[in-house]
């Protein structure tokens, strides 16, 4: 087996209004922030996942908004 030492830049966001916070995880249904926020009652957002020069979007709503940092916060 070989090894090629190339590691893919990854960053995670959720952007909220005119907010862009980091995020640790994205699931399938949920993220956790990875910076401290104040909490955000539930509202529209987008999720944007970068991986190297590749960037995707979702919409979602977020029913239950952020609660605070390290905190999972589902979407749908």
């Amino acid at each position: 087996m070989s090894y090629s030492g190339y590691s893919s830049k990854v960053d995670l966001s959720l952007i909220i209004g005119d907010k862009e916070l980091s995020l640790s995880h994205v699931g399938r249904s949920g993220v956790i922030v990875c910076e401290p926020c104040e909490p955000i009652p539930p509202c529209d957002a987008k999720i944007v996942v970068k991986i190297d020069d590749a960037v995707s979007i979702k919409n979602v709503f977020l029913p239950q908004g952020i609660a605070g940092q390290g905190i999972s916060a589902v979407f749908i």
